[in-house]
Formats: structure tokens, sequence, C-alpha cells
């Protein structure tokens, strides 16, 4: 509305943006980021993005639905917009030489300044009940197009700081949340039990192939036996589909399942007989019970930047127990290393970000260094060391604690620690209560559902 007719958009490049702003998220596996940032990146496989899949869905689309009245150029334009954060690169995707702008307003590479953050920012903070304090609306009201980019008015740098700092607030609170991360390793941890055998990993080249898998797959776990004619399943594997689907009725109920002798998946060579496997689900079912998580640290900034961090391996929060009585094991324990920042790693967004004075200008600039406000801090991002313990049983729970604080004194001389520790479950209260203290009814339940039968 500030420059009107000058910028010569035209119904066709409302269009390609439409399209850009409905198909960038095509490329998306099951659980969203889970699936590439925690299942791809566990196998391994560094080289797929959901982006570059986004534009190859998009002509999977086209050409399984005949849709022939959308030119192959804008096609490619669209394309070109999903691929723009990471360059422009993707499944044939080349910009316009022209109104190169057009290419920052879904997924802006320059300085993450997107409506994609726009949504998912206003989206999911309303939902989750998050108050943000950034105004989405001034930032596209105060901005025009100087020399083929987006700029913006310079009295809105702190509106734009907002924005990310509004971003790494969902993500400490949100995103991050301790209860949520237990849930996505679970569902990692689920889906790399069952790659064997349902080759979920080798389907993301494909788009006809990568198109099958949505947030069902769990289903298709869990209801192996239903679904196993569809694949081809060698008889080794059987065994991890069995344990898998131990781990996703897990995940769909909010609780994790723990081997009773006290193994999250027991002996693989040997699982258990599966009636041991349902005792054991309804049991910590009706517990409600996740991984636990046990602690949390925030990594100092200056190791960071002087190369000095090494996250540590499972292994070395075992060998830092000192305790007695508890047997720990590298594989019952998981690190995670959580990186929150303003969406360009270490470095400001708003450093290249141009700002001009009034709606009136016509030469834009970058933010002066003294017209910063003092009160914006100088630093980024931020990194903390999770760590969460696979067998629930309070003593290896409080354990598994204990080794990461002596880790943490050892590395750092001291506790820095960012999040409440995991707390000893409470006693349930019928445990406590002896037989009979119970009401007569209290007394018939319990034994209905202790019983064999059941």
């Amino acid at each position: 509305t500030i420059q009107g007719d000058e910028l010569d958009v035209e119904q066709r490049d409302l269009r390609i943006v439409e399209l850009a702003g409905l198909c960038h998220d095509l490329g998306h596996g099951p659980f969203s980021h889970v699936f590439d940032r925690g299942f791809l990146a566990a196998k391994g496989i560094t080289d797929w993005d959901h982006e570059a899949m986004s534009g190859a869905m998009l002509d999977h689309i086209i050409d399984t639905k005949h849709l022939d009245t959308i030119p192959a150029e804008d096609v490619r334009s669209v394309q070109s917009m999903i691929t723009a954060a990471h360059g422009g690169v993707g499944a044939g995707a080349a910009p316009r030489r022209e109104k190169l702008w057009l290419h920052e307003i879904v997924a802006n590479g320059r300085n993450s300044i997107d409506v994609d953050k726009f949504d998912y920012l206003a989206r999911d903070s309303l939902y989750c009940g998050v108050k943000l304090s950034y105004d989405f609306n001034r930032v596209m009201q105060f901005s025009k197009v100087i020399d083929d980019e987006i700029c913006y008015r310079y009295s809105e740098y702190m509106n734009l700081h907002e924005l990310f700092h509004s971003r790494a607030i969902m993500h400490r609170q949100v995103y991050t949340h301790k209860k949520a991360k237990a849930i996505e390793l679970m569902v990692v941890d689920a889906l790399l039990e069952s790659d064997a055998a349902l080759k979920l990993s080798d389907r993301i080249w494909d788009p006809a192939e990568f198109s099958l898998m949505d947030d069902s797959i769990l289903d298709w776990v869990e209801n192996y036996r239903l679904f196993g004619n569809l694949f081809t399943v060698e008889d080794e594997n059987i065994c991890a589909i069995e344990r898998a689907q131990v781990l996703c009725e897990g995940v769909v109920m909010g609780v994790a399942h723990t081997h009773p002798a006290g193994t999250l998946l027991g002996n693989p060579a040997a699982p258990p007989p599966h009636n041991m496997w349902t005792q054991a689900l309804i049991d910590r079912l009706r517990r409600r019970d996740l991984y636990k998580f046990c602690n949390e640290a925030l990594i100092p900034a200056e190791d960071v930047e002087r190369g000095q961090w090494v996250p540590p391996t499972a292994a070395d929060v075992v060998n830092s127990y000192r305790g007695s009585g508890v047997r720990m094991r590298p594989e019952d324990i998981v690190v995670q290393e959580n990186r929150i920042n303003f969406s360009m790693r270490n470095l400001n967004p708003l450093d290249s970000v141009h700002f001009f004075d009034s709606l009136e200008s016509t030469q834009k600039r970058v933010l002066r260094t003294n017209q910063i406000s003092s009160m914006v801090a100088p630093v980024f991002q931020e990194n903390t060391l999770r760590v969460y313990s696979k067998n629930s049983a309070p003593e290896v729970v409080q354990a598994v604690q204990d080794a990461y604080d002596a880790w943490l004194v050892k590395r750092f001389g001291g506790k820095v620690q960012t999040l409440t520790p995991s707390k000893a479950p409470r006693p349930a209260r019928c445990d406590t209560a002896p037989s009979e203290d119970l009401h007569p009814a209290v007394k018939r339940l319990r034994a209905d559902f202790e019983s064999p039968t059941l």
C-alpha cells in the first residue's frame, strides 16, 4: 500500500507467492522436524531437506493429478521461493531475475523475516497460551521494496528484535519443552526400531513413496500384524517391529515402556514374551510414564565461541557416577544438546536487514550501532545440555541425575542448572494403604485389576 503500482505487481506474481505459501511444507516427513532432525540425523542422513522435497512433491502432484493449468515457468518460480532460504537450490528451482524481493516473502534466506515465521509463531502461541510481544502487522505495514529487497522502517527495529526474541521464547517454552522432547525422543526410537523392517529411510528419495508416510506411521507399527502383508520383511526384523510396537503404544498414550527387568528394550536377541510386554504396558500406561528428564545445564557461551565445547557421550555420564547399588548403562541414557537462537545461529539477523528513515525514503541503510538500545543483549544463541533416563525406576533416575551433576562439576567446576530437575514420583495411595483399611468396593476393583485374566 505504501508503494502502490510502482512495484508492478501482476496477478501472476500473487498466484506464485500464494502457491509457494501453500506448498512450502509439502516435504515435511512424519512428525515434522522430528523426522529429519531426529530420525534421519540418527541414521546419518544429512543430505536431505524438506524444502527440496517440497519442490519435488509439487512436481509429483502436478504430474499425477495432470495439473496442466500451471505453466512450467511458474512452477520453477514457486520451487525457487520455497527453497530461497537455502540459496534457491532444489528441484529445478531458478529464481526469476526480476522482482527478486518476491523470494523474500515465504522463505527469506537473507535475514529470516518471512510470513512462514509470522504464521507459525502466531498460530502456535495462540494454541499454547504463550503471550508474544511482537506485532507482525506493523512489520508488514512499515515495509517497502528498495533496490529489489524488502526493507523496514527504522522505528520498527525493536519490533523486529521482538520477532526473533519471540521465536526463542517459543522454542524454550514449547518446542523444546522437556516433556515434548521426551515424546519426540520416543518417536525417534520407535522409528529407528522399525526402520529395518519398514525401510522408512529408503522412502525419502522418491516423492511417490514419501507421500505415503504421515503421522499415521505409528499405526503401521502398532498394528503391524494387520498391515504386515503390505511389506516384505525378513524374519529377523519382526522382533524389531514388536519392540517398536511397545514404544509406539507408549507415545500415543503419552507413556514409555520399560522391560520388567529394568531396561527399555530388553535383550534384542531374546525379547520377552508378548504377554510380559502387555503387562508392562498396562502398568506403565496407568502411571503415564515418559522418558524421565533428569537435569539441564547452560553451556558457557565462551566455551562454544572458542571451539572448546564437545558434548559428552552417555558413557561419559555413566563413568562419572560415584554411587553404588544402581547399574546404569549408556544405552539407557539420552544426552541431548539444544540450541536456541535468533534463526541465524550465533549471528544477529538484524545485521542483515536494511532500513529506511521515512516512508518517502528511497535510500536504504543498515542499523547503526549507536542507535541500538543498550537493553538489547549482544548474544543471539544459547546452548543447553539435557539428560534423560529411559529407565523410569526412581533410583535409576536419581542415579543418572547424580552422574550428570558429577560430570558438570568435573567439566565446569560447578552446576549451571536451568530447569527444575526430575523429582521422585509420589507413592500411589492404594499401594501405601493396608488392604484391611480399604473400602470393600476398592478391594474388589483392586482384585479385578490384579487378576491375571484381565
